[in-house]
Parts: C-alpha cells; sequence; structure tokens
C-alpha cells in the first residue's frame, strides 16, 4: 500500500513541477530569508552593534531566518495546498482519476504527503541559501565587534528546521479540511485565511479584556503554533504582526500535543467526508 502511495506521490510532483506557482513560493521565501541576513548587515554596519552581529552570522541567522520564512510560509501553504486538493475539483477530472482504481484514501494521502515533502525541502533549501549568505556576510563584516557575544548553538539549526516543519503542517491539515467540505480551492484558500486573521485577532482582543480566556487560548490553532515556534527560544524573530505576544503561551510540550490533536482530527475528518461523498459529475 505504502508503494502505492508513493507512486503516486511522485505523479502528484511531476504535475505540480511544471506549474509556476510551488516556484513562485519558493522564492518568495528566499526573498524573505535573504532580506533577513542582509538586512542584519546593513543594521551592523550602519551601527556597529555588537548584538546584531549574531543576526547575519552562523548560526544564528539560520533560526531567525527560517522563523521569519515560517510567517510567510503559513500563507504560502495555505495557498498551495488548496491549489493542490482542489485542482481536480476545479478540473472535473477527480471521477476519472478515482475510476482508473486509484484509491481514495491513497490519493488524499499520495498529496498530503507531497505537501508536508515539499515543505521541508523547501526550508532546507531556505537553510542552505541563509548558510551561504551568512557565510558571505561574516567576510564581508569582518572581525566581530568587541563585547559581542551570541548564545546560539549549530545544534538550534535542526531544532529550528524541525520546528518550522511541523509548526506548518496543522495548516495543511486545516486547509485540506475545508478544501475538501467545499470542494474548492479558492474557499479552501479563503476559509482558512480568514480564520488564521480571525484568530489572531480576536485572541489579542479577548485576552486583553477577560483572563479566564487565556484558558481557551491555549488550545487555539494559531497560539500553539506561535508557542512551539518560540519554544526555548523567546528571542526568536517570529511573525507577531496579528496576535502578537499577549497572554502567557503554553509551554512546548502542550503546544505539540495540542497540534497534534489538529493535525489528526482535520485529516481525519477530511478523509471521511472524501471517503463518503458522492463524486458524480465531479
Amino acid at each position: 500500500m505504502m508503494a502505492h502511495v508513493m507512486n503516486l506521490t511522485r505523479w502528484e510532483w511531476y504535475k505540480l513541477r511544471r506549474r509556476w506557482l510551488p516556484w513562485i513560493m519558493l522564492a518568495l521565501m528566499l526573498v524573505v530569508s535573504q532580506a533577513y541576513v542582509w538586512g542584519s548587515y546593513a543594521f551592523n554596519r550602519s551601527t556597529q552593534s555588537s548584538d546584531a552581529y549574531s543576526n547575519f552570522t552562523l548560526p544564528g541567522s539560520i533560526p531567525n531566518a527560517l522563523g521569519l520564512v515560517h510567517g510567510i510560509g503559513i500563507f504560502l501553504i495555505v495557498i498551495l495546498t488548496a491549489s493542490v486538493l482542489g485542482t481536480e475539483y476545479r478540473w472535473r477530472t477527480l471521477r476519472s482519476i478515482l475510476a482508473r482504481g486509484t484509491g481514495r484514501w491513497q490519493y488524499l494521502a499520495s498529496k498530503v504527503m507531497l505537501l508536508a515533502l515539499l515543505v521541508g525541502a523547501a526550508l532546507l533549501v531556505v537553510t542552505a541559501l541563509a548558510a551561504v549568505s551568512s557565510l558571505i556576510a561574516a567576510a564581508l563584516a569582518g572581525d566581530a565587534p568587541v563585547g559581542s557575544s551570541s548564545e546560539a548553538r549549530w545544534i538550534d539549526v535542526p531544532i529550528a528546521l524541525g520546528k518550522g516543519w511541523f509548526g506548518l503542517l496543522p495548516y495543511i491539515a486545516l486547509t485540506g479540511f475545508f478544501t475538501v467540505l467545499t470542494t474548492s480551492s479558492a474557499a479552501g484558500t479563503a476559509i482558512s485565511l480568514v480564520y488564521y486573521y480571525a484568530e489572531s485577532i480576536i485572541a489579542a482582543i479577548f485576552l486583553n479584556v477577560f483572563t479566564w480566556f487565556e484558558t481557551v487560548a491555549s488550545y487555539l490553532l494559531g497560539r500553539n503554533v506561535t508557542a512551539w515556534m518560540t519554544s526555548g527560544d523567546d528571542g526568536m524573530a517570529v511573525n507577531f504582526i496579528f496576535g502578537g505576544r499577549f497572554g502567557t503561551f503554553p509551554g512546548a510540550l502542550h503546544a505539540f500535543l495540542v497540534l497534534m490533536v489538529y493535525i489528526l482530527a482535520l485529516g481525519g475528518l477530511a478523509l471521511w467526508l472524501f471517503r463518503r461523498r458522492d463524486l458524480t459529475g465531479a
């Protein structure tokens, strides 16, 4: 069965790689990561700050670059997930594909597996280019300013990679569920992004008004993703434009378990709907 899913995943990649969408999204992630490295380098040149030096040199530059990439990565993975899962609905080819013997759960699993692998591959590319840029920036900057210090460790690099990868999986599950529910890539994208914004804004307002809402907030998707990404490193550069750092965030274990529940529950509901739905005319 897994061999069949892997074959389907390869076929899905063969179709997707011919489209502009994944490559444009990868380019945007690279632009964000490179902007962070070279922006930090320019800031260091203008201020000669001992604290800024570690922001564009290894290994500290990579976790922060990945943190910012994760912020834009949420939007990009929502769009890509809805496109990958909703294309067959839009083209009305889903029924003919399944009629050729492709099992429903294998079909859906292959698409989700492709998305998860693409997220990991994109983060690896971002890491590699950020490392190269950091080496170049460090060579241009010369020796570290007197008094500069960094708490960054090389072990933080694979940790940041793992956090970034896992922190995007719930949004694949969320968008996948809404795309299957509505049978529309546009609706799946819109609902998922509205949820992302609405949760952040509501949490920011309610946490400043009601003390009891902090218990509710500790089980919200976005709050737990932020808690997961910043666990063990409160100084990590993460997108706090919406929601901010209001209230107390849950711990890493709590965030991991809550996110696993979201992934399994939303993924399970999407599969249940997909297997039960009548695809006549799809």
